[in-house]
């Protein structure tokens, strides 16, 4: 690869991109060698961040040169141009066309699903359950619509049968997954019409196990997945028929099922969903129909968060959950201010601290912890009514000791940006039922079973496999939590005609990264799971925007 003439052929401003995701990882390398302690002029840290940019923009140029060939030999083999114009129809699921998926998926699946058979449940999922069996209000606190369906089929088998009700909704999930991976992979074949696309994407999601261990989870990243991946196909079809497909009301009907779906399986759902159909208005096409689009994304957003929370709850038995976790980096950034410097808070400031953070003022210390929020943050506010006066010493402080808040959030982040230190390889397995559950009452009235030898065999193969050189690059969340989706950006900033239009298909992607990068831990591969499972479609919509000559 000529590397000069690779750059010149190109916006040259668009180095900026690997570069600064050269910098946030030689930041997350140096906060863990340092214990969070090293300084922005550190000369490791600025040596380090630029041979990772280097290596980014060398990774990120053949990226270039792959979506470069794929769009020429797309092109060949279909009517669109690969101008970014509306292909002739919708790609809507086929049989016919799906059938070789599904049982290639299912096949590879199977395994997994008899070693891990019934299934496994996990520590959220079982305090969805104890709220649930409790009869009590349910907090909103865990997105309610898991904690409704995952009660349901738990009471199935009950206290002396837990596991009958988790393992026919992991059956049932299984299926479903089966078919929205097998379209995902349909999909990317007719959007690029390249040979094999279609089965370099089941070598992601059938043949790595990431993807059936996720399914075989009763969890609320897991239900989500589902819901994000479609919504994901529908959204990128009304960017490509520049909102065409809006005027047709059964494919409308769908787009929102599809988004509640999305927005009730997880609690940042409402934002990610209806920002990505807002800033669809941003696409080039009828104005009518932009407008129709951020509409609904307006729509939703105020159904989810207003009409819902005000008018649904109380009929279901639900009430809205605490607002400790929007606090929950300022609550990480102030505490480490009070570690590192105790003495500069006055009484009342300490009694400001006291009514905001669970584990109190004199407790911080004791529980902070660099790369989680959780030991401090507890499960709700002791006092709500101190939140305003606690945001303003936040803002002080944060004044005060700029670089501290920044380190901070390196600290938490450092799963994302980062090849090693804090659970950045690998997702998280669970090799038993009982891996996480034991951390709530509920585990005092239900016998969990014992990991089989099956489920131990398959637990140590899968760790085996992430231990691996080269093969393991996929079980490492840094690549599609951030490495993949900068290196879209760069693409789109380097070769787009229309770099915004280009941009409005990725917002799905795009918005999930900076959520990510909003959340109070990093490294589990629940978390990226949506866009470990979405990235193939967003690749494959590359090669349908319009060049510049």
């Amino acid at each position: 690869m000529n590397f000069k003439k690779n750059i010149n052929n190109g916006r040259k401003s668009a180095v900026i991109v690997p570069f600064f995701l050269g910098f946030l990882f030689s930041a997350a390398s140096r906060f863990t060698q340092t214990d969070g302690q090293f300084k922005p002029y550190d000369i490791a840290f600025l040596l380090t961040g630029f041979l990772y940019g280097l290596l980014f923009l060398v990774l990120f140029l053949a990226f270039e040169k792959g979506i470069a060939v794929l769009a020429r030999k797309g092109v060949s083999m279909t009517s669109s141009h690969g101008d970014g114009e509306a292909l002739p129809q919708f790609i809507a699921p086929s049989w016919s066309g799906m059938k070789r998926y599904v049982c290639i998926t299912a096949l590879c699946w199977m395994l997994t699903y008899l070693l891990l058979f019934p299934g496994i449940i996990v520590g959220d999922t079982a305090v969805q359950i104890e709220q649930y069996m409790s009869g009590n209000t349910i907090a909103d606190w865990h997105p309610f619509l898991d904690t409704k369906i995952f009660g349901r089929f738990f009471a199935i088998g009950g206290l002396s049968h837990p596991m009958l009700g988790v393992g026919i909704f992991v059956a049932l999930q299984m299926i479903v997954a089966v078919g929205v991976v097998s379209y995902a992979a349909y999909y990317v074949q007719n959007l690029v019409k390249v040979r094999h696309a279609g089965d370099a994407v089941l070598v992601l999601l059938a043949v790595y196990p990431v993807a059936p261990l996720s399914f075989m989870t009763m969890n609320k990243d897991t239900t989500f997945t589902i819901c994000f991946m479609l919504f994901c196909v529908l959204y990128c079809e009304v960017w490509r028929s520049r909102g065409a497909l809006l005027k047709r009301p059964s494919f409308l009907v769908v787009l929102v099922v599809v988004a509640l779906s999305a927005i009730f399986t997880k609690k940042t759902g409402s934002y990610l969903i209806s920002a990505a159909l807002i800033l669809l208005i941003f696409m080039i096409g009828k104005k009518t129909l932009r407008c129709v689009a951020a509409f609904i994304g307006v729509v939703l957003l105020l159904f989810a968060q207003t009409f819902v929370p005000s008018v649904v709850f109380p009929r279901i038995n639900v009430e809205p959950g605490p607002k400790q976790e929007m606090l929950a980096i300022p609550e990480q950034q102030l505490a480490r201010i009070v570690r590192d410097s105790p003495g500069e808070f006055t009484e009342q400031e300490r009694k400001i601290i006291d009514d905001v953070i669970s584990v109190g003022f004199n407790g911080i210390d004791k529980n902070y912890d660099d790369y989680l929020v959780d030991p401090i943050k507890g499960t709700d506010v002791p006092n709500e009514d101190s939140i305003g006066a606690f945001l303003k010493l936040w803002i002080k402080k944060g004044l005060e000791h700029p670089w501290q808040y920044i380190a901070t959030e390196i600290g938490l982040q450092s799963g994302w940006i980062s090849f090693s230190g804090n659970a950045a390889k690998g997702a998280y397995v669970y090799s038993s039922p009982t891996d996480s559950s034991s951390a709530n009452s509920l585990s005092d009235k239900v016998k969990w079973p014992e990991a089989s030898t099956a489920s131990s065999v398959w637990a140590s193969w899968y760790t085996d496999l992430s231990n691996i050189p080269i093969l393991n690059l996929p079980m490492y969340v840094c690549v599609w939590a951030t490495i993949i989706p900068f290196g879209i950006v760069f693409f789109i900033w380097r070769k787009a005609e229309h770099v915004i239009d280009a941009l409005v298909p990725q917002m799905p992607l795009l918005l999930s990264m900076g959520m990510l990068l909003l959340c109070p831990t990093s490294g589990h591969a629940r978390y990226m799971l949506p866009m470990m499972l979405t990235a193939p479609i967003f690749i494959a919509i590359l090669s349908r925007i319009k060049i510049r000559k």
